[in-house]
């Protein structure tokens, strides 16, 4: 993000930070399945409504809503333009489960239209997930949700 605010749109930048931030959940997930395979059933895998909240109860470090929004929403502001992201945001965003925020919710919709994302299912789910959540939006995650969908 502070690129970006800089004013620095250097897409190999941009690049080397996602292949970053990539690997880094390639990692998390690696060590979730490790632990999950390496236990006795200490964890009972249907006490918990996610992949997303095992991991955090195991002590994994793994993206949540809060940061892939901001993750990707960063990646948008700073114009970044390669195939590898727009292909990796929507596993990622499937993968939280409808773990995150309202106006977590509105910042990955926005950074998905503004990253050129065209996933229909990715952007069904949200909308899934939005039209739960409209009673208690603010105001402000509820304009960004409608300039995301007129993007």
């Amino acid at each position: 993000h502070a690129f970006s605010v800089l004013g620095m749109h250097d897409q190999r930048l941009a690049f080397v930070l996602f292949d970053m931030a990539r690997t880094r959940v390639r990692e998390s997930a690696k060590a979730l399945r490790l632990q999950d395979e390496g236990e006795s059933k200490e964890y009972d895998r249907h006490r918990f409504q996610s992949s997303m909240q095992l991991a955090v109860r195991k002590g994994i470090d793994v993206p949540d809503g809060r940061g892939l929004a901001t993750l990707l929403h960063a990646f948008a502001k700073s114009q970044a333009n390669f195939h590898a992201l727009v292909r990796w945001a929507p596993r990622q965003i499937s993968a939280l489960e409808g773990q995150f925020s309202t106006q977590d919710l509105a910042t990955l919709f926005n950074a998905c239209s503004r990253l050129g994302v065209d996933n229909i299912p990715l952007y069904r789910e949200l909308l899934r997930y939005a039209s739960d959540r409209v009673p208690q939006m603010s105001p402000k995650s509820l304009a960004v949700l409608i300039r995301a969908m007129g993007k």
